[in-house]
């Protein structure tokens, strides 16, 4: 803006009379000063708006209990990747439920309940996020975590070192055959397991998640298993 400024001074005096070409220039420096004063009063009020959106768009899209995404933002993230449909030949889901939470809440009472389920919140962010994999809340005590780069397999020995995770949060539960509070985890890979979209890839897990129920909990299994 200086730079103009002066261009504009040197050029007013050789194409303008020498008065008219003094008032370009003060008004030039009078305007100029009102814009950096301006500048300087609305920074502020742009840098707090960007702040309030930041933490609106936040609350928003996080579960206020467990502090991870919600049910929202997975189902804008699946959007987001269905319009754009350019899915990684190693997309995956793994679906995680807490085993006989319902009894583990009518023993404890809910107070309980969400200190537990806060207490798996912060392990699932922590154990997820050096994987490069996002977690969702999907509902109640069952989680969603979405990402790409693994394979079948490597998927497989991901999960079965969050079962060793969570049992080593050993939190008691008498009505558990181990005694401590459990989970069961379903998983899939988009490539291998042919699925159709990431919706579909998710039902896949589920039905993973619903074989290692039936299969006695504390255990991953995955769709082709």
């Amino acid at each position: 803006m200086i730079s103009s400024a002066i261009l504009f001074g040197l050029t007013s005096f050789f194409y303008q009379a020498a008065l008219i070409a003094k008032m370009n220039i003060i008004n030039c420096i009078v305007f100029g000063i009102l814009g950096l004063v301006m500048g300087q009063l609305m920074y502020p009020i742009q840098i707090n708006y960007i702040e309030t959106q930041r933490k609106l768009t936040k609350q928003r899209d996080t579960d206020i209990l467990t502090s991870l995404f919600n049910r929202r933002k997975l189902s804008d993230t699946l959007d987001n990747w269905d319009s754009n449909y350019n899915p990684h030949p190693l997309t995956v889901a793994i679906m995680v439920d807490i085993d006989q939470f319902k009894q583990y809440n009518d023993r404890y009472g809910h107070q309980r309940g969400d200190v537990c389920l806060k207490q798996m919140g912060r392990c699932f962010s922590s154990f997820f996020k050096p994987y490069g994999l996002s977690i969702f809340r999907y509902g109640g005590e069952e989680f969603v975590a979405l990402g790409k780069e693994y394979e079948y397999e490597e998927l497989r020995s991901i999960c079965q070192k969050l079962l060793k995770t969570v049992e080593a949060l050993q939190i008691p539960f008498p009505e558990s055959p181990d005694g401590i509070l459990t989970i069961s985890i379903g998983f899939a890979e988009y490539n291998l397991c042919h699925a159709y979209d990431y919706k579909d890839l998710i039902d896949m897990a589920d039905q993973g998640l619903y074989k290692a129920k039936e299969a006695g909990r504390n255990r991953a299994v995955g769709y082709l298993d």
